[in-house]
């Protein structure tokens, strides 16, 4: 600002009432006004956003912290897409959103980084419930959310899909179309929501009298090959489903294409059944059927729970559900 008041010829606090917007409270010319504006322009000034921030306490930014510690692919349908709609949400409310690229960081150190001051507040997306962090955040200042996960202690809010209507759509879809025999892809421990999903298909299962035995339940993982491993021993022998689920869209198109590719017809032979209603181009011809969640209004209530938290407002509700739909897709018939 010295620099700006020396070329323009004005002192220092009329360079800072100009640019901050307050001269025309003291009543400085307009010819005043536009030298030094042209005289900020020429000389590349902007303002310091530091500094800024320190000022207001504000930084119109938040940050999305993926709990699963790692950066998506760039071919990871289900990431692109939530990021894409925060950046939807966070932007229709004025905010700009930043992210952690590095994973290196105790428990400790990542919490003083995403609490330090740089964002107004935090997105945690799909922590499990022993995550340090969400003790941190439970009795922290820092605005936080949870996204596809509860607080098991009912103190941080949270945006999930309702996953207790979704699967019991499923299922009683799956009755009324005469399916008896029911096998499930299972992701495994990693993921906080391929655990619940499976329990919650098992209960309607018993409730409506299909059969769901645990070994009929099989843990792959994020691999393609022990995919392909279980869908080959799932439909050896004579008793095999007639009806397979897939915690995600993702493995469950891969089971629809490898059935086909071992000589069994997708639905007429086996239907297959996925969660999140996303299409994964190039890995089934396929539109799986599919409880579908919208992820854009998963994206906006996360985002307008920290701008409500961020503004003092109250938020009404801790564990905020999303409603879901089911769609029958190309990969859902009647029991053969």
């Amino acid at each position: 600002m010295a620099d700006i008041a020396e070329k323009a010829g004005v002192s220092v606090s009329t360079v800072s009432l100009v640019l901050s917007g307050k001269a025309k409270t003291v009543a400085l010319s307009d010819a005043v006004i536009q030298r030094v504006s042209e005289t900020a322009s020429r000389l590349d000034y902007s303002p310091n956003l530091l500094m800024q921030n320190m000022q207001t306490g504000e930084s119109h930014l938040l940050t999305i912290f993926n709990c699963f510690r790692y950066i998506p692919h760039i071919e990871d349908v289900f990431g692109m897409r939530l990021m894409t709609a925060i950046f939807r949400a966070a932007g229709a409310l004025g905010y700009d959103v930043t992210t952690v690229c590095h994973f290196s960081q105790s428990s400790e150190e990542t919490y003083h980084s995403l609490n330090g001051g740089r964002s107004d507040g935090v997105i945690l997306f799909a922590p499990q419930r022993d995550d340090e962090l969400l003790a941190r955040f439970r009795v922290s200042r820092m605005p936080a959310v949870m996204l596809y996960t509860s607080d098991p202690e009912g103190i941080l809010s949270s945006v999930r899909d309702d996953v207790e209507e979704g699967m019991r759509l499923i299922a009683e879809r799956l009755c009324i179309l005469g399916h008896r025999r029911i096998a499930v892809i299972d992701e495994g421990q990693d993921n906080p929501n391929a655990p619940e999903r499976i329990a919650l298909l098992r209960w309607h299962a018993a409730r409506l009298g299909m059969d769901l035995p645990q070994s009929r339940i099989v843990q792959v993982g994020y691999s393609e090959e022990n995919t392909f491993r279980a869908v080959e021993s799932l439909m050896a022998g004579s008793a095999r489903p007639t009806a397979i689920f897939c915690w995600q869209n993702m493995p469950a198109s891969l089971v629809a294409s490898h059935c086909e590719r071992i000589g069994f017809r997708v639905p007429a032979d086996v239907s297959v059944i996925g969660y999140d209603g996303l299409e994964w181009p190039g890995l089934t011809h396929h539109r799986v059927a599919s409880v579908n969640v919208d992820l854009d209004d998963v994206a906006r209530r996360a985002v307008r729970i920290l701008d409500d938290k961020c503004a003092g407002r109250p938020c009404a509700l801790v564990d905020n559900k999303v409603p879901v739909q089911f769609s029958d897709g190309t990969t859902l018939s009647v029991a053969p």
